[in-house]
Order: C-alpha cells, then structure tokens, then sequence
C-alpha cells in the first residue's frame, strides 16, 4: 500500500533508467528487463524502490532522489551524475524561467527525460503536489512542458509553476558519468 501512495519518486527513476538504458550500451544494466509489459516495470520500480526509498515526507528532495538513484547505478556497474537544478521556497531566490527552460533544452538535446519535483502546484490544476513526474519534452516559444504522470501526458505551465508554487521543488537529470580531461 505504501508503495503505491509514495512511489511517484521510484516510478519516476525507473522511468528515466528505462529510457537511457536504452540509449546507450554501457547504461543497460540500469534496466536489465522486458519493461515493455506490466511485469517487467514492475520488477524494475521494486528493484528501484529500495534505493530511492520513500520516508514518511516521501521522497521529498532532490537530494534523497539523486543519492538513491546513484546507489543503484553503481551497484549495477554504472556511474551517473546526476544534474540538479533546485528550486527554492523562496520566490527571490528560485530560478528564472529562461534558466528552466535552459536546463529542460539541455537534458532533451541529449534525449534525456528529467524527473521533476513538485512539491506545491501552486495555480496548476493538473499537477499534484507533493508529487515527482518525468517530463519529456519542452515548447520553446512558450513554457510548457510535457510530464508523464500515471501513464498519461499532460502538458504543464511551468512560468505559472515557478510564480505561483511556495514550497519549491527541483529538476533532475540522470546522466551518464562523463570523464573529463583536465587541460594544463
């Protein structure tokens, strides 16, 4: 039961992991089943829950989201490296909507869903708060992204988001570890 009313985060994850598996050999192992079918992404989300494991405020940061989903990447031979963008409670100190959209363009270039914490929906009407959501694509003549949430898509307003919300959230996106070379 605690599973279905606080696995937005897991869910979310495993969505993502499900996705760039795909994309990339090395990522594979992050989803080693059929997801295709109800069983196989059920197996994924149990495997992905004792990781990004919900406390009793769910998984209500970046940071529990993150952790968990880095655990499991490395248990599985994969490093990632998580990108954050965090949104604050504070409307002065959130980011603007050009630096949203800057984040989403990026993450979508590389063909990289981003799980996106909500954790008021302030003036939305079709987001739940307290909820994480996979967003798959951006509008970039206007603010609207497009979230998977529950099996539906749904587009979202996210200038309205970062204007009306008082409780902030965040943008994740689980990318591949990528070694640099350090110029001298």
């Amino acid at each position: 039961m605690w599973q279905r009313r606080a696995g937005c985060g897991p869910t979310t994850a495993s969505n993502i992991f499900a996705h760039i598996s795909l994309l990339d050999p090395c990522l594979a192992p992050l989803c080693p089943y059929d997801v295709c079918g109800k069983t196989g992404f059920l197996r994924l989300m149990d495997d992905v829950w004792r990781y990004i494991t919900p406390t009793i405020r769910g998984v209500n940061t970046c940071e529990i989201f993150t952790s968990g989903a880095v655990r499991y990447a490395k248990e599985r031979g994969v490093l990632i490296s998580p990108k954050v963008l965090q949104v604050s409670h504070i409307a002065s100190d959130r980011p603007d909507i050009a630096t949203v959209q800057s984040f989403l363009e990026e993450a979508f270039a590389d063909n990289s869903p981003v799980a996106f914490l909500n954790l008021c929906n302030g003036s939305l009407h079709n987001l739940d708060r307290w909820h994480w959501v996979t967003l798959v694509s951006l509008d970039k003549n206007t603010s609207s992204a497009t979230m998977c949430d529950q099996g539906v898509k749904n587009d979202i307003d996210l200038e309205l988001w970062l204007r009306t919300n008082t409780l902030g959230g965040g943008f994740v996106e689980l990318r591949k570890f990528a070694k640099t070379t350090l110029i001298q």
